[in-house]
């Protein structure tokens, strides 16, 4: 395409890339204009997702493994604290503490 058969408006600047410049038809004018910003409105915008599938209850054999698992960590925490009591029993009096009054 020549420059005589450009159609009527704002075309690029062929001297400056980030300009536009006004054709008139016939030869280009000293109107110029920096090339416009595509609004956000103007942005071809991505199709609404799916909606998520609802949540399914959870199954009786999940909540029989998730109690089984809550008991078997108390079961263990109390396993644990009794052990390391029973390791270490408290130290008998000393006979400065004992008592000695009749």
């Amino acid at each position: 395409m020549t420059t005589t058969e450009r159609a009527l408006g704002w075309h690029r600047d062929p001297g400056n890339d980030g300009l536009q410049r006004w054709w008139d038809g016939t030869a280009w004018t000293a109107l110029v204009r920096p090339i416009p910003r595509p609004r956000v409105t103007d942005v071809e915008t991505a199709p609404p997702s799916e909606p998520a599938p609802p949540r399914t209850p959870m199954s009786t054999d999940a909540k029989r493994a998730l109690i089984i698992t809550a008991v078997a960590a108390v079961l263990f925490a109390v396993w644990g604290y009794t052990t390391v009591v029973g390791a270490n029993p408290p130290s008998p009096p000393s006979v400065a503490e004992q008592d000695t009054t009749p």
